[in-house]
């Protein structure tokens, strides 16, 4: 994926944009560095611990710079347990809801909207919600590194 991205980002000419493979717990970016961070269909928030999900939000929080945003998107919710794509068991809780992650990001972001992502044609299981769109934004409390 982060190939099709440089490739993509050649194409347009988009040198605004930089994509990056990072560790599951890392951030990757230099605190005050961006504007804008895209965060689509992961599972860096598809667990139960929320000091590590915590301690993210606020690292990304010190990525931006002031007004700097960040969008999540998540096409669904697991609200059951899940496989692990590491293949280590399935989770106890799946996915955290939008509005449960949004509150792990106090006092560092502010949450500015959370818009439910419907798949249309999509069938919902049982323990799946509809997904969502999540905008937050670095608070003005929030201290630079």
């Amino acid at each position: 994926m982060i190939g099709q991205l440089h490739l993509e980002r050649l194409r347009r000419a988009a040198w605004n944009v930089s994509p990056k493979l990072v560790g599951e717990d890392e951030v990757g970016l230099a605190p005050s560095g961006v504007d804008l961070v895209l965060i689509m269909n992961t599972y860096q928030f598809r667990d139960c611990r929320e000091a590590r999900n915590r301690d993210y939000l606020r690292e990304l929080a010190r990525s931006l710079r002031a007004g700097g945003r960040v969008i999540i998107a998540d096409g669904f919710v697991h609200t059951a347990g899940w496989a692990s794509p590491r293949g280590d068991g399935p989770m106890e809780c799946g996915n955290l809801p939008p509005a449960r992650l949004a509150a792990l990001g106090v006092p560092h972001l502010t949450t500015l909207r959370i818009t439910p992502l419907v798949r249309h044609r999509y069938r919902y299981v049982p323990h799946e919600e509809p997904g969502y769109v999540m905008v937050l934004q670095r608070a003005a409390s929030a201290t630079a590194p």
